[in-house]
């Protein structure tokens, strides 16, 4: 549920990067996939849903967000955002209030 959230609900991260000796290594690369694929809509129309990774390499403080923002998401459109940093770093992600999360356990979202 809360992957869905996260695709169709407006995404506004603002994020940076600080060290972190117990973290993992992260690859970097950028990618820009499409596929076009068949769904129906509201009318029962086809129509082409497109699918678009985007992988960012975090080098510190940057801003996100979803196409035609502070429009609405364009409902065709599936969007994955992939964030990497260096080795030892972490990315620390703040969201706008309109992106709706639940309340932090423990300074942590799930």
């Amino acid at each position: 549920m809360h992957r869905l959230i996260l695709v169709y609900t407006l995404v506004c991260a603002n994020f940076c990067s600080y060290r972190d000796t117990s973290a993992a290594p992260q690859s970097a690369s950028i990618k820009a996939l499409r596929n076009a694929n068949l769904r129906r809509d509201e009318s029962n129309h086809l129509t082409d849903l497109y699918r678009r990774d985007e992988t960012i390499q975090v080098t510190g403080h940057g801003h996100v967000q979803s196409p035609r923002f502070p429009n609405s998401y364009p409902r065709n459109l599936l969007l994955t955002w992939r964030l990497h940093s260096q080795e030892k770093t972490r990315i620390q992600l703040a969201f706008d209030n309109q992106f709706g999360l639940e309340e932090a356990e423990n300074d942590i979202c799930r």
